[in-house]
């Protein structure tokens, strides 16, 4: 679902120089033979997202729980005849909900011997957990991510593709310019979720403190684009209220100034409503040029 509302905005993504999809092969490129055994290659994603859910410190969570969905040339009767041709190891077809995936070796196991091996096993040598349907497929690691994303599929779980809000604050991203890979993000934003995660001496504890804080929103949605003349960081922010969302305006302007300083060239903000729209123009040539997302350099980060 989250695919699909990326790929029906008017969404170019930019060119990227090495395949994206699925996301738990990236680091491996140029290792991987591209998966003729399963009848696609990465680049037949059209249009993907990973859907996360972070593990919180003292979970009974172990491992990613992350999924991948790609919209593009997928054919289920294509895979079934390239696995069943294929001399290497043949997948569990797991049967859930009336749906069914492949599944190779136990969940999370890791074997040196099977690094990059065919049809489908990482540079862990893990076996993945695969859907493919109709111009759709799914990726992941764990059989309960794929149930999670069965469940949406079925009707017995939401989509973030069922929130207004987010359909909202990616339509205005969209028309921003071409925008690249989309970051949506609606927790572990507060200044206490953030200071958890760093060590006490950790200088990014400092680096948190040394501009005013947002003011509180529910969710930020992030991209990399091209306006037709230069490159962009694109922000859309979501608030509860017109009048926090102007408050922050203010304060992010002021935050941006102190995260980039020289660096900085312009800045294009506004207020739609509740949600506060931002076009941040960053001098790449500076060693002090840091893209504006929200996990990565906590830029965003509300009281």
């Amino acid at each position: 679902q989250l695919a699909r509302t990326t790929g029906n905005s008017p969404i170019r993504r930019l060119a990227s120089a090495s395949p994206t999809w699925p996301s738990a092969m990236r680091s491996y490129i140029g290792e991987v033979n591209w998966y003729p055994y399963a009848a696609f290659d990465p680049w037949s994603a059209e249009q993907h997202a990973t859907a996360s859910h972070q593990v919180q410190p003292g979970s009974d969570a172990e491992g990613p729980t992350a999924y991948d969905i790609a919209i593009g040339k997928f054919d289920p009767d294509e895979t079934a005849n390239a696995l069943a041709s294929c001399g290497c190891d043949q997948p569990d077809l797991i049967e859930y909900r009336g749906f069914t995936y492949y599944a190779w070796g136990e969940e999370g196991e890791q074997r040196v011997n099977r690094r990059f091996a065919p049809p489908l096993y990482d540079g862990s040598g893990t076996g993945p957990r695969l859907l493919v349907r109709d111009g759709e497929a799914v990726w992941t690691q764990r059989d309960e991510a794929m149930r999670d994303y069965i469940d949406l599929l079925s009707g017995s779980r939401s989509s973030l593709a069922d929130v207004d809000d987010y359909i909202t604050a990616v339509r205005w991203l969209a028309a921003m310019g071409d925008i690249g890979d989309i970051t949506f993000m609606s927790e572990g934003l507060s200044r206490d979720e953030v200071l958890s995660r760093f060590d006490e001496n950790d200088p990014w504890r400092r680096v948190l403190d040394r501009a005013p804080l947002l003011k509180d929103f529910s969710a930020v949605v992030s991209a990399g684009g091209f306006d037709g003349q230069t490159i962009f960081e694109g922000l859309v922010i979501v608030h509860g209220d017109t009048a926090t969302a102007s408050q922050n305006a203010e304060i992010l302007v002021e935050r941006l100034k102190v995260f980039h300083r020289e660096s900085l060239e312009r800045i294009e903000i506004e207020v739609e409503g509740r949600f506060l729209l931002v076009r941040v123009h960053i001098n790449s040539f500076s060693s002090r040029s840091i893209p504006p997302r929200p996990y990565e350099n906590l830029l965003v980060v509300h009281e």
